[in-house]
């Protein structure tokens, strides 16, 4: 059973890294709007391993390049970020994950409506929300790049 969870965590992860975060739009330059790093889009795979200060894992992103991944608190909640690179080094996408326990779906409303509340008050409503029964988000578009906060529930993990 602790394997199946594993995994389905780890797709879980994959899937909200790619639909959570702060992306670059083509040929960006500016920083981008992420309440949980300092990083710019001219970050590269270093800058981030000094900026985040310690122990990371790595694997292959979806941009062709690196991801590094850190465990980092976000507003009181432990979680991971990851900096998505492409093949040259490029910093593409900026991601915060949490996974919650799946018997405290509260805890998951909790922290989402809280970062929700958040984007509304800085930037009104996104116009686009997912409403679905076993997800939900909201993205923002940026010409710095995109913000989006997504859930994910199944019925062995919860991810946002």
């Amino acid at each position: 059973m602790f394997k199946k969870t594993l995994a389905i965590l780890c797709i879980l992860s994959t899937i909200a890294v790619s639909l959570t975060g702060c992306g670059k739009t083509a040929d960006e330059t500016r920083t981008p709007d992420c309440p949980f790093t300092t990083a710019t889009w001219e970050h590269t795979p270093e800058d981030v391993i000094e900026l985040e200060n310690s122990e990371y894992r790595t694997y292959e992103s979806v941009y062709m390049g690196q991801t590094y991944t850190f465990s980092k608190e976000y507003l009181g909640r432990p979680g991971t970020i990851k900096y998505m690179f492409d093949d040259q080094d490029a910093l593409k996408c900026v991601a915060w994950t949490y996974s919650g326990d799946i018997n405290d779906l509260q805890s998951l409303q909790t922290l989402y409506d809280e970062i929700h509340s958040m984007l509304v008050e800085k930037y009104g409503e996104s116009g686009y929300n997912t409403d679905a029964a076993t997800s939900g988000g909201d993205v923002w578009y940026f010409e710095t790049g995109n913000i989006l906060v997504s859930t994910m529930i199944t019925t062995d993990a919860t991810a946002l």
